[in-house]
């Protein structure tokens, strides 16, 4: 079983203006997704973009999702990568032999239906006629 991991940029949060300039990035949201081809599962983080010269930063409608990737592959530490390899890991892992199943409610399979009317043969019952005992005078 091999997981491929993928990092998806999913928003930013940005001052109004900082130091003049506007629009400047301060966090970055991402989702990291784990799949392995039969089942997948993603764990969202943030990163904090430090302040960095504002004289120098680019403005927010030239960012590419390159530079973004980049920040957050550099600022995000180590353990937080691996720590959130090793879950995503371990779940899709755990899909093989699932120790807990959701099964489905009983009453929402599909039932048959029987007809309104079952066509019933009648069958008219055989009565013997009671033995009586003759009176006797």
């Amino acid at each position: 079983m091999t997981i491929e991991f993928t990092t998806t940029i999913t928003g930013m949060e940005a001052y109004p203006v900082y130091q003049e300039v506007p629009l400047y990035v301060f966090r970055v949201y991402w989702n990291y997704l784990g799949d392995d081809g039969k089942f997948s599962t993603a764990m969202q983080g943030s990163t904090d973009v430090p302040a960095s010269d504002p004289q120098s930063a680019t403005p927010y409608a030239n960012l590419t999702e390159e530079q973004v990737m980049g920040w957050v592959q550099t600022y995000t530490p180590a353990w937080m990568w691996a720590e959130y390899t090793d879950k995503i890991t371990a779940w899709i892992t755990a899909q093989y032999t699932p120790s807990v199943v959701n099964p489905p409610l009983p009453w929402s399979f599909e039932k048959i239906e029987l007809p309104v009317d079952p066509v019933v043969p009648i069958i008219d019952p055989i009565i013997d006629p009671p033995i009586i005992d003759p009176v006797v005078d």
